[in-house]
């Protein structure tokens, strides 16, 4: 399962980057690209944080269907 960690580590250089254009008083053309990728990785970061919560709330659902599934597939196999 993918981590937030790279998309986090993407931001933070896309943010570095922002700021030094700024910095160096860059035109608004050079940063504002910059600033909109920063924004971006942010939001992909969420979103797998996001996926990664949702997967976790899952998977005890997930484990217990499997067990009911199991139990079904025996009592069948018993009763053949």
């Amino acid at each position: 399962m993918q981590t937030a960690a790279k998309p986090r580590q993407d931001a933070r250089h896309a943010l570095a980057a922002a700021l030094k254009a700024q910095q160096d008083h860059r035109p608004a053309d050079d940063v504002v690209p910059l600033v909109y990728l920063t924004r971006r990785h942010a939001e992909i970061g969420e979103a797998v944080i996001a996926k990664t919560r949702a997967h976790q709330q899952i998977a005890p659902a997930q484990t217990r269907g499997d067990r009911v599934l199991m139990a079904a597939r025996e009592r069948d196999a018993a009763a053949a």
